[in-house]
């Protein structure tokens, strides 16, 4: 759990980083707060008023409980379209692709679609739920499906 803790602390520190060369409107941070085995630290990277990329990094245990144990490790994108549904609420819906590592077996190549609702109870914080429909190949071909509930940050007037 602790080498856990620290990959997620390398990862908001990489993520952050790229702060710094964004425009501060145009960029933020995100956790999946889903409280479930499948986490992830995403970047946003915000296009216009209509479209943002979301770069994450993810990780995903699953205990000896079951079967068989395993660690997953994602590095993908997400391509979100926006669509305001009031001052305080937007659709969003698009699609993601990456790339994951499962230790011990095998590696994946992940796709699919996803979409959310995101309420914005601050002007730099919003929480949203969403659910993705998961292509994979690799070890094995499966579909599957997710949903999370997302904690977001944007950099604004920093």
């Amino acid at each position: 759990m602790k080498n856990n803790f620290v990959k997620i602390l390398v990862a908001l520190g990489l993520i952050s980083s790229l702060s710094t060369v964004a425009n501060a409107t145009d960029f933020g941070m995100a956790a999946d707060i889903s409280g479930n085995n499948n986490s992830q630290i995403r970047g946003i990277v915000k296009i216009n008023e209509t479209m943002r990329l979301e770069p994450y990094l993810g990780l995903t245990y699953t205990s000896p409980n079951y079967a068989s144990s395993s660690t997953n490790l994602q590095l993908g994108t997400a391509f979100q379209l926006l669509q305001p549904l009031s001052n305080t609420t937007k659709l969003y819906y698009g699609a993601f692709v990456d790339f994951a590592i499962d230790a011990p077996q095998y590696n994946d190549f992940n796709f699919g679609p996803v979409a959310g609702v995101e309420y914005m109870f601050a002007k730099e914080f919003s929480v949203a739920g969403e659910v993705a429909l998961n292509f994979g190949f690799g070890g094995g071909t499966k579909i599957s499906t997710n949903t999370s509930a997302v904690l977001r940050y944007y950099f604004i007037g920093l």
